[in-house]
């Protein structure tokens, strides 16, 4: 494959022809796009070039993770051929090193960096390898430093496009805590847009979708009630929000109770120069009077009030916009309210804990992310006692396609084993690392301790956890273990006594040479011993 600088050299000032047929004369690559690998270690990266005709896509560039380098061939922005580093479709000369992460997600602001003084020689094939190597670790380094939130910016889109996902990994990777934080930036921090449950092996269908509960009567009488589930009543709270709101059904109510009452009624044009005369039809349609075969249905009214077409046609919609101002003045038919396309994200901790297929009953169906919205609609067990329009579905139940669920489970809990494998199709799994959460090492006092000593014993830690016959990397041991070290006036002794050690005992138990291994963990993480 070709390295970085035979594609710019090979590429760098044809033309090509767009989509529309125009002619680009600036930078392609073989008239559209070429991937391009560049290894550092085990490190690689496979990203794509683009050309355009504005300002900044003059300019090749490839992708590593969030980050752009750019590279000026035309030597626009400091009269001389550079590189430049950008972390969104914005740039600009900054003559510093990346800044510290911005809290309020990566995506809201832009850094941009030249690489060298002098620029870069393009007979020097190994300066741009160097270039690209070097915006590899400085996107490692950012990624590290940055922790959960630049981990957020990725699962956001996995999680947007798959409806269901599940973090997933050993104990103490902060799965919880990155669910949370994935949460709040898809709801924009919006508490009543989120819901948190935990499940555990007495949780049921009654607790998540709905069931009979008790309730007391006058004179003390005591009966039961179909009361909805936590995860019910949330997707009826996404539902409402998703469908926008509006008055259309009481105002059509009156309106044929008009109808009914005087046979026909006369409606002004919106130009109001003439009339128009209805007479109800025998399905409660509004008939013309005085036009053949015209008829307008509750269904054709309802969608020019959303703002779409009565008909396929468009006949008659000028009519409509009539009836429905009639029906305003007269019948107190409110504006509609279009919905605000808010995301709702429902979170279920330690999902691999309850009796899932007791839990979700009917709901598999309705979960899955092609049968999202009305057309994955079921019956529910409770369908026949349903009553009343206040009940959240007062039909059938269905999950709405604004609904995102996120799940957590530690990969060494003994129920992931019975995870039912009709739920596994349904949900996206997402590996949550060691190495992905290291970032919350920062929450510990480094006056007192240093970030990279505690690296160094959880690192050697899990390295021979991994090499115990039986035990894998599923075992790890996850940093936020080690944030406890607040808790304990940061003491190494204290946290192994009485909470590491009773941990790996529990995965040494029944394990031969269980005393060795015990050993041999003990050195790993007290360094020290270790190096003697």
């Amino acid at each position: 494959m070709d390295s970085f600088l035979e594609v710019c050299n090979n590429s760098i000032g044809k033309t090509s022809t767009d989509s529309r047929g125009k002619t680009l004369n600036n930078f392609v690559v073989g008239g559209t796009r070429k991937p391009i690998t560049v290894s550092e270690g085990k490190y690689k990266v496979s990203r794509s070039f683009a050309h355009g005709n504005n300002s900044l896509n003059t300019y090749p560039y490839v992708n590593v993770g969030w980050m752009s380098l750019f590279y000026d061939w035309q030597a626009v922005q400091w009269g001389k051929k550079a590189f430049f580093l950008s972390t969104k479709q914005s740039y600009s000369k900054v003559d510093k090193p990346l800044p510290e992460p911005h809290r309020g997600g990566l995506e809201s602001y832009y850094k941009s960096w030249d690489v060298a003084e002098d620029g870069l020689s393009l007979e020097n094939e190994q300066d741009y390898e160097d270039m690209l190597r070097n915006m590899i670790m400085l996107y490692n380094d950012f990624t590290q430093e940055s922790g959960a939130e630049s981990n957020t910016v990725e699962f956001k889109e996995r999680l947007l496009s798959s409806k269901n996902i599940i973090l997933h990994g050993p104990p103490g990777t902060g799965k919880s805590y990155m669910a949370l934080e994935l949460a709040k930036q898809i709801t924009e921090n919006n508490d009543d847009q989120m819901e948190f449950v935990q499940f555990h092996p007495s949780y049921d269908y009654t607790d998540f979708v709905e069931g009979l509960r008790t309730k007391q009567y006058g004179n003390n009488q005591v009966g039961f009630e179909l009361m909805p589930g936590t995860f019910m009543k949330f997707c009826d709270k996404a539902r409402r929000n998703q469908a926008g709101s509006d008055n259309f059904n009481e105002s059509w109510e009156l309106m044929l109770e008009e109808m009914r009452e005087k046979e026909e009624i006369s409606i002004p044009t919106l130009t109001e120069r003439s009339t128009l005369t209805f007479q109800l039809s025998s399905k409660d349609s509004l008939r013309f009077k005085d036009i053949s075969a015209g008829t307008l249905t509750k269904w054709n009214l309802y969608n020019v009030y959303r703002g779409k077409q009565g008909r396929p046609s468009n006949a008659y919609d000028n009519y409509m916009k009539a009836v429905l101002k009639y029906m305003k003045e007269n019948h107190k038919l409110q504006d509609y309210a279009e919905a605000s396309g808010k995301k709702y994200v429902f979170i279920i901790d330690e999902i691999n804990r309850g009796e899932i297929s007791k839990i979700f009953g009917e709901l598999f169906f309705s979960l899955d992310p092609g049968y999202r919205g009305e057309k994955g609609a079921v019956m529910t067990q409770y369908h026949a006692l349903h009553s009343g329009a206040e009940y959240p579905f007062p039909e059938k139940f269905y999950v709405p396609e604004n609904v995102y669920i996120i799940g957590t489970m530690n990969d060494i809990d003994r129920s992931v084993e019975s995870f039912d494998f009709a739920m596994r199709r349904r949900f996206r799994f997402i590996e949550i690392k060691v190495k992905d959460s290291l970032s919350m090492l920062k929450q510990l006092d480094e006056t007192r301790v240093t970030i990279d000593d505690v690296e160094a014993r959880l690192t050697r830690l899990n390295e021979e956890i991994e090499d115990i016959p039986g035990l894998d990397k599923s075992y790890h041991i996850g940093p936020s273990y080690f944030l406890k070290l607040n808790d304990v006036g940061y003491d190494f002794e204290v946290l192994w006594e009485e909470f590491l050690e009773p941990l790996l005992k529990e995965y040494l138990r029944n394990h031969l040479d269980a005393e060795e291994h015990l050993y041999r963990l003990k050195q790993a993480y007290y360094l020290d011993e270790q190096d003697e």
